[in-house]
């Protein structure tokens, strides 16, 4: 499964643009996160009906989800690395 693209639709300061330490304030980015994923490859065999998703001319099966992250208003204080939290139910 692969991330295609990221459509950000939304960025406001997050808990009213409040500091945390050392690396300040962030923004909540919201928008929807397009996927792509192959339903031939044995490692997706476990996804619910994934044999009976229509399919794009490469074979695969493309679908979206909304997302929501924070991000550091100053991204030179980040560190560069992402925690992220795969919400499988509804």
């Amino acid at each position: 499964m692969a991330v295609t693209q990221l459509d950000i639709t939304s960025r406001t300061p997050f808990a009213d643009g409040e500091s945390f330490g050392d690396v300040g304030p962030y923004n909540l980015l919201e928008g929807t996160a397009h996927f792509t994923v192959d339903p031939e490859h044995p490692r997706n065999e476990a996804i619910n009906d994934l044999e009976l998703a229509p399919r794009d001319s490469n074979g695969q099966v493309r679908f979206s989800a909304d997302f929501a992250m924070l991000q550091p208003a100053d991204p030179d204080k980040g560190n560069r690395r992402i925690l992220f939290d795969v919400v499988n139910r509804g």
